[in-house]
């Protein structure tokens, strides 16, 4: 059986910029009050926003409620019913993805919906990195974009009988300034699903932000503050 995707979602890239470019985007958004367009952006930025990525980036559908939906080959919708069984506090679940301490995620079950299993970034002090540490007491400065679309995302097979028990979406939430539930596919009985992530979205809005990291000596953690933010 065919099973759609479909939702709102966005393409979203974190990364973190050089001194040359942080020094040079700050003054120039002081003079303008709408922002700045995609060519000036391009202009200082000396490549394009997509590509400013040393953190993270993904494209496809949001998880939650007011994210995907998938529905079968009647187009009637499937609510995805299984979980995960996670401890919180075991290192052995968690899986380090980046050198920087940033792109550090462990599953872990939602607890607002008990239906959608995620993968959060971890914020656990041990998963701050030396380097991250430096870049933030450096005044580093974190650029996100989030380019919003909807429609359809994709497709995948499962079999005609299939237990909705058994599926459960594979969500990343990074949250280094702004929190977002990012559906990455999906697991069958325990196992990954073949998802063809080749869909026809629709562009919405587009919003830039620039966020500043700030170490804690005490806790050992990182805080994420929204220093300017501007849409095109």
């Amino acid at each position: 059986m065919k099973i759609d995707i479909y939702g709102n979602g966005a393409e979203i890239v974190i990364g973190k910029l050089s001194e040359k470019q942080t020094d040079k985007i700050f003054p120039l958004l002081s003079k303008k009050d709408d922002g700045i367009d995609e060519a000036e952006f391009e202009t200082i930025m000396e490549k394009p926003w997509s590509e400013i990525d040393n953190i993270f980036h993904w494209n496809g559908a949001f998880g939650g409620n007011y994210g995907f939906y998938i529905t079968n080959e009647k187009e009637e919708e499937i609510k995805p019913e299984g979980s995960l069984n996670f401890n919180f506090d075991d290192d052995d679940c968690f899986k380090n993805n980046s050198k920087d301490g940033v792109d550090n995620y462990h599953v872990g079950i939602n607890k607002f919906n008990p239906y959608i299993d995620k993968m959060f970034l971890s914020g656990r002090s041990k998963d701050v990195t030396d380097e991250m540490k430096k870049f933030a007491e450096n005044g580093g400065v974190i650029f996100t974009c989030v380019s919003q679309e909807k429609g359809h995302w994709g497709s995948f097979d499962l079999k005609d009988n299939f237990d909705v028990k058994k599926l459960v979406p594979k969500i990343v939430c990074p949250n280094v300034g702004l929190y977002h539930e990012c559906l990455y596919g999906f697991l069958y009985d325990g196992k990954e699903v073949e998802v063809e992530f080749t869909g026809d979205t629709v562009g919405k809005t587009r919003t830039f932000y620039l966020i500043e990291p700030t170490y804690d000596d005490d806790n050992g953690q990182i805080t994420y503050d929204i220093a300017d933010e501007w849409y095109m």
